[in-house]
């Protein structure tokens, strides 16, 4: 795993990059020639905590605010890479839907290397081989 420092992008100047396309679930950063790139989807966008915050100590410092998503090309300046924002509460909620799915069926049941779709009904998310 590597790692970079990269800017966080204000929304209005991303979604101007993007054309408008971008919603509430994605966050900006990069565009200064170091970026995410292909193959790095699903990566995490960590962010450093105040020293004097409660928890940096037992998160070591860090948490992570975003899964790399995608961008216009890698390490491009002035196009930042765009990610999957884990403090949108649609995010969070979705998050606990699968966590929910996976208590109620066991992760065992799971087969690795097995492709899984997920569909969502009514507000819940469902796995399906």
């Amino acid at each position: 795993m590597m790692k970079a420092i990269v800017p966080l992008w204000q929304v209005n100047s991303c979604n101007k990059k993007y054309k408008k396309k971008l919603n509430n679930i994605h966050i900006c950063a990069g565009g200064l020639g170091t970026d995410t790139c292909q193959g790095d989807s699903g990566g995490a966008m960590s962010c450093q905590i105040p020293r004097d915050n409660p928890v940096y100590e037992q998160c070591q410092g860090y948490f992570v605010r975003g899964l790399t998503s995608f961008g216009l090309g890698c390490n491009q300046i002035g196009t930042p890479g765009v990610y999957v924002d884990l403090s949108n509460k649609g995010i969070e909620n979705w998050i606990k839907d699968i966590q929910r799915f996976l208590a109620r069926k066991g992760a065992e049941n799971l087969k690795p290397g097995t492709k899984y779709g997920i569909f969502e009904k009514n507000r819940d998310s469902y796995f399906l081989h």
